[in-house]
């Protein structure tokens, strides 16, 4: 059951803050409220004002007007000692710049702490397993955090902040990186310290997990809020409506851009493939179709992308392309023969983040060795097309938000006139206005005739983006539908809940 945060004051408000920066309003009036022992998810597309929020709270930057309270008392806030004394703590999304990897997980816990010169090694394990039990981690404290998971290392910094009496929690995109069990986990934990009384501001692009988690939420766009809700109150599919509308200002329809086109030839037909975590998968996809693949984490989804873009190599079965049997043994020969993906993970796999804007978009033309002009010109071009939102095309890749390091990953495709193209999570991390952006370049490629496999665990993107769709469980096809099945079918099939013939439905 979820909590509620009731109390006749806030324990942190937020009065009329607005905060500037060159050529940005970036927070334009804002009231904010959170309640002692809730969970408080703010959600917004990029540029929203989520993050200018969380850095004025961490005293990472100042605001230029309005008032803060915190338990009933005006305060201030100019720096992050500020917020610490306050019990304000912020777990940021890269928890490896806030820790020391060759330090002991008890050592990370009580660094900057104040105390005696000499350390009482004893006592300080004995505290560090206290506070690591109170987020659910009953490791050796003494095992060096280079050797720990994201998920705990995460568990470190908040075991970290509730040592140090944190009263109110600020989570960005705590689980952008985590595997499904590992986000569970983290939401169980949440629960708990929320019941205990502890205030949490969650931020997050994963509206489902919002939605399951949060007591309220609160939306902004363009630097405002646009309204909060509490969640329990609304029905499901309200809640979404509500939301979207409230990031985009657009209707849930304008959310996913599909727009059907008429099917051409068999472009990508497959036979009983078999290879690492796919046991024996068929299916066809013509020119102008969207084919969605959905399941659970383990259902051999990226292991079927891998195996067709010869990432890993079949063990048997047909891969046809245009009606010719191809034995493809490595990503080239895909590229070579028309196959292109955009792969799950972008920042090791689809962009070289070092490299600028410009390079990643030219990587795929072959004159970019010899004609400096040829290649600023095709970036340009790519960068328009993708809608690409940088200050300069000159700027490393890295420094982009995740919506436009996947537009740039799948930009350096769109000028290879290709057959097929394979998304693979296209919309992991990235906010609510890029996906409709990511939607759109989907549905212009289909239009153009390029066959589309839409890979994803995200079963309503794949309902609301598809023509066909099959659904995997446990490396095979469990069932195919059509894209008007409710979604309760679709996930009662991923979860193993019955079998059908392909096509039987």
């Amino acid at each position: 059951m979820k909590g509620g945060g009731q109390m006749e004051s806030p324990i942190l408000a937020m009065h009329g803050i607005s905060k500037t920066f060159p050529g940005v309003h970036a927070l334009k009036n804002v009231d904010l409220e959170f309640r002692k022992g809730e969970v408080h998810a703010l959600v917004g597309a990029n540029g929203a004002g989520k993050s200018t929020v969380v850095k004025i709270l961490s005293g990472s930057i100042a605001k230029d007007a309005g008032q803060m309270e915190f338990e009933g008392k005006a305060v201030e806030i100019t720096s992050p000692e500020d917020a610490e004394a306050l019990g304000i703590a912020t777990v940021y999304q890269e928890v490896d710049t806030v820790l020391v990897p060759t330090l002991s997980v008890a050592e990370n816990l009580f660094l900057r702490a104040t105390g005696p010169r000499w350390i009482r090694w004893s006592k300080l394990y004995d505290t560090a397993k206290q506070w690591m039990a109170v987020v659910g981690w009953h490791g050796n404290v003494r095992t060096p955090v280079h050797m720990l998971s994201l998920a705990e290392k995460q568990l470190i910094v908040i075991a970290r902040a509730l040592g140090r009496q944190a009263k109110v929690l600020i989570l960005d995109e705590p689980t952008a990186s985590l595997g499904t069990a590992e986000a569970e986990a983290l939401h169980t934990m949440l629960r708990h310290l929320r019941d205990a009384g502890l205030t949490v501001l969650y931020i997050s692009h994963r509206l489902n997990e919002v939605f399951a988690l949060a007591d309220r939420l609160t939306v902004m766009r363009d630097g405002q809020r646009v309204f909060t809700l509490d969640v329990a109150g609304t029905p499901p599919a309200e809640l979404h409506q509500r939301v979207v509308q409230g990031m985009l200002s657009e209707s849930l329809a304008a959310y996913y851009p599909k727009t059907p086109v008429p099917p051409g030839e068999v472009l990508l037909e497959v036979e009983n493939l078999r290879a690492p975590g796919v046991h024996g998968v068929s299916f066809a996809v013509r020119a102008g179709e969207i084919l969605g693949i959905t399941g659970l984490v383990g259902a051999g989804k990226t292991e079927l992308a891998h195996a067709l873009y010869g990432v890993t190599q079949p063990l048997a079965g047909t891969i046809r392309l245009g009606g010719v049997a191809r034995q493809i043994c490595h990503p080239h020969q895909a590229v070579q023969l028309g196959m292109y993906m955009i792969p799950e993970e972008r920042r090791q796999q689809g962009v070289f983040v070092d490299e600028s804007c410009t390079v990643n978009l030219s990587i795929t033309d072959d004159s970019r060795w010899v004609r400096k002009a040829r290649v600023k010109a095709l970036a340009r071009d790519l960068a328009e097309q993708v809608r690409l939102v940088t200050s300069s095309l000159d700027k490393p890749v890295r420094w982009l938000s995740g919506g436009n390091q996947q537009k740039v990953s799948l930009g350096k495709w769109i000028g290879l006139k290709g057959q097929v193209f394979i998304f693979d999570e296209p919309t992991k991390g990235i906010d609510v206005g890029a996906k409709t952006e990511i939607y759109r370049l989907m549905t212009a490629l289909a239009k153009r005739g390029a066959a589309i496999l839409l890979i994803s665990s995200e079963i309503e993107e794949v309902l609301g983006m598809s023509d066909r769709l099959l659904v995997l469980y446990q490396g095979t096809v469990a069932a195919e539908y059509n894209a008007d099945v409710s979604e309760h079918e679709v996930l009662k099939m991923a979860t193993g809940g019955g079998y059908l013939r392909v096509g039987e439905h």
